[in-house]
């Protein structure tokens, strides 16, 4: 009985001492197995667009709002600087232009870490610090859980923040790259439309230096909001 009591132990020694090398090379293995459970998603990361199977009918007509081109319906056409296609409760178009003010430090108090807390955390993944809303965005989601495996103290807790807001993104939008007239950015399949008047939701996200393109298509028919942003050109 003392025998095998013995041997028990060193086996469970054995365990004990193996757990605590692993921990050492990777103090963040417990936050990757909480990481995985909690969100499905984690290691979903961004693709390139696949592109649009459909283009704009001939009847469509062209209208140019803040540098946009774009293609609708005549029947919807609105003289809105903001919104350029319109049907109550079946088609709404908007185009919008931004100027990128990046507000990191805002994000920073949101998020209760300091600027050079969020920079050593960057250091530590061995990635450049974002600069602009492009690259946040960029970087937030293709976040994966082995990022965080050899994280310790607050540049895990920064993890398991951001990995939250890629996870609360991930329920509100499909997001893809995309680039266009030259210009980079995103397309957006809006989620979860059932709060919404429209059924299908669509945007281009684009960006240009410090400025921001935000065309967005919401409607009940899918291949007409695919028509119309597969005709958007930015003049």
């Amino acid at each position: 009985m003392r025998k095998g009591l013995k041997i028990t132990a060193v086996i469970l020694g054995i365990f004990v001492a193996a757990a605590a090398v692993i921990l050492i090379f990777f103090p963040g293995l417990f936050t990757y197995i909480q990481v995985k459970k909690d969100y499905s998603g984690i290691d979903k990361t961004l693709e390139n667009f696949v592109g649009f199977d459909t283009e704009p009918p001939a009847d469509f007509i062209q209208v140019e709002k803040n540098g946009v081109k774009i293609k609708g319906p005549e029947n919807a056409l609105n003289d809105s600087d903001t919104i350029l296609f319109s049907i109550e409760k079946r088609l709404a178009v908007m185009s919008m232009v931004y100027e990128d003010t990046f507000a990191d430090d805002e994000d920073m108090d949101e998020s209760g870490f300091s600027h050079d807390e969020f920079v050593h955390f960057y250091k530590k993944l061995g990635v450049d610090y974002p600069e602009n809303t492009y690259d946040s965005i960029c970087f937030i989601r293709n976040l994966t859980a082995k990022d965080c495996l050899k994280l310790r103290s607050t540049d895990k807790e920064i993890f398991e923040y951001l990995a939250k807001i890629k996870n609360d993104l991930l329920a509100t939008e499909i997001l893809s790259y995309i680039e266009l007239d030259g210009l980079k950015g995103f397309f957006s399949e809006y989620q979860n439309r059932n709060n919404s008047s429209y059924i299908y939701g669509y945007a281009l996200w684009l960006f240009d230096g410090e400025k921001q393109y935000i065309i967005s298509a919401y409607g009940d028919t899918d291949e007409t909001l695919k028509q119309i942003l597969s005709s958007v050109e930015i003049s």
